[in-house]
């Protein structure tokens, strides 16, 4: 962590946005705001050949996610994107979704610790549900709660993941029973978290039919 705030963002930006061959970026705890995000976006805009973006933990919200989304769309060979811990509450999902939804080659997104709930990630499922390549998202520490987990269960449905971690995410026994119907036939399925939920003795009944 460099906590270099607004105005280094500013100053690193200028600088990333000549390195055409950039990979991967990794600026997570930064503590960017909104205002760097406008930087950063014009920053990682050119960088066609960025596959991995970091940008954790910057205190973005939604107004912060709102600019950076201008320019991770156009990063056509993002695979792996996490933006966790940065409040981006439904508004901000929604704009990351919009963000997003045709990055074909997307494989890994963390949104964990962001506030999200039912709303939100809802609407991030109707954006992001036709990217085949997805095969990990990490949900982590959000109020999706019961009524939220259909919105995970379509991705799921719809697409071959591998990992996927939805702890603390308020399921309970009647989530965990809508999340069971969408994982029971999911072949490729090697890692599940599903910690703290709350799940209880009939959350896991469901998951064992």
């Amino acid at each position: 962590d460099n906590i270099v705030g607004a105005e280094g963002t500013k100053y690193l930006s200028n600088a990333i946005k000549v390195i055409t061959s950039l990979e991967v970026l990794k600026f997570g705890g930064n503590n960017v705001g909104s205002e760097g995000a406008k930087y950063l976006a014009e920053g990682i805009s050119g960088l066609r050949a960025l596959s991995v973006l970091d940008i954790s933990t910057n205190s973005l919200a939604s107004q912060g996610t709102k600019y950076l989304s201008q320019g991770i769309q156009k990063l056509t060979s993002l695979t792996s994107l996490d933006i966790s811990s940065n409040d981006l509450e439904d508004e901000g999902v929604s704009c990351l979704g919009d963000a997003i939804t045709k990055i074909v080659t997307m494989r890994t997104l963390n949104i964990s610790h962001n506030k999200i709930g039912t709303v939100g990630i809802k609407d991030l499922h109707d954006k992001i549900k036709s990217l085949k390549s997805l095969t990990c998202l990490n949900t982590n520490c959000n109020p999706i709660g019961a009524n939220g987990v259909g919105s995970v269960g379509g991705i799921l449905k719809n697409l071959t993941f591998h990992h996927i971690s939805m702890k603390g995410n308020s399921l309970g026994p009647e989530g965990m029973k809508t999340l069971s119907e969408s994982i029971k036939n999911h072949p490729s399925l090697t890692a599940l978290n599903l910690e703290n939920n709350n799940i209880k003795a009939k959350g896991a009944d469901h998951l064992s039919k």
